[in-house]
């Protein structure tokens, strides 16, 4: 699963969400899991088996509902706005998607927050 993506245009007005979940089993043994994240997301990149960049038009609540309902009631599945937190990461060396897709989802959620606040 560790590096599956989807493209999508990333100038809609779309929020980028971090998904972390801690499963029970591996997670090779979640047939749905990555068709519940695309599902409710326009684009998606699996980073690791526990960690997924979302960007959607959904809620973090909706994209949590849609990943939990694939998992047993008992996994922790966080989904958080990446507007929450202040975001640092690593250079990305040889992974050119995920640099582009960190770069124009990053982009992407600061023109939809930049259109949200109110003028002064």
């Amino acid at each position: 699963m560790n590096g599956e993506v989807s493209d999508h245009d990333m100038t809609d007005e779309l929020g980028l969400y971090a998904v972390l979940t801690k499963l029970e089993r591996s997670i090779q043994e979640y047939p749905t899991l990555l068709g519940a994240i695309a599902a409710a997301a326009k684009a998606h990149w699996v980073v690791t088996d526990s960690t997924c960049l979302v960007l959607s038009e959904l809620t973090a609540k909706e994209i949590r509902d849609s990943i939990s309902s694939v998992v047993e009631e008992n996994a922790m599945v966080f989904v958080l706005p990446a507007d929450m937190i202040d975001a640092h990461w690593t250079p990305m060396g040889s992974n050119r998607y995920g640099r582009e897709f960190v770069k124009q989802a990053f982009i992407a959620s600061e023109q939809l927050r930049n259109s949200n606040r109110r003028p002064l």
